[in-house]
């Protein structure tokens, strides 16, 4: 299997930029520290701060870790399918809708759907981060309404054990949880 590079991206725009330097700025931090925070590589940490696009799981686990929230004038908009729904309002239904349309498209995609309480967030999304490091052009959707998420990405057969893995440990915490290989 070929890693294929994600059409569906987004960067920031001048405005974002200069937002996420000061954010980064106020807390002392370093590429490599907000790197590590993250969850995701420097040279994603370099190529956002330079106004290049990236997947948007990487743009807001980014936003995230330095407590900002996606703001309109944050973003130039570079998507053109299923992607460009994490910044549109929809409902979780909708949106696993249009994510399972997109999942039948294409082969060896991984698609999890989860419910979840809120006081299992910070075990899950520790959970899930492990999960993006496993699998390729991961997404990660946070429904609108609190507990529930939706991941997407492809994988190779020699991460398989370990994905299985870390599922399990996921459906222990989901209150539910479907799997679709």
């Amino acid at each position: 299997m070929t890693n294929k590079r994600n059409r569906n991206t987004i960067a920031l725009s001048k405005d974002g930029i200069t937002v996420v330097r000061n954010a980064v700025n106020r807390k002392g931090w370093t590429q490599e520290i907000l790197s590590g925070m993250a969850a995701t590589s420097i040279s994603t940490i370099k190529r956002l701060l330079a106004g290049k696009a990236v997947e948007q799981a990487c743009l807001l686990s980014l936003l995230r870790s330095l407590s900002l929230e996606l703001q309109e004038d944050y973003i130039v908009r570079k998507t053109n399918s299923v992607h460009s729904l994490l910044l549109t309002t929809v409902t979780p239904e909708e949106l696993l809708f249009q994510l399972d349309n997109a999942f039948n498209n294409s082969q060896s995609r991984f698609l999890m759907t989860g419910r979840f309480t809120e006081d299992k967030r910070p075990q899950i999304e520790l959970a899930l981060r492990h999960l993006q490091s496993l699998l390729l052009d991961t997404e990660i959707i946070f429904g609108e309404d609190n507990g529930s998420v939706v991941v997407t990405g492809n994988f190779s057969e020699e991460n398989e054990a370990h994905i299985k893995m870390t599922i399990s440990y996921l459906e222990n915490l989901f209150t539910s949880c479907k799997v679709t290989w």
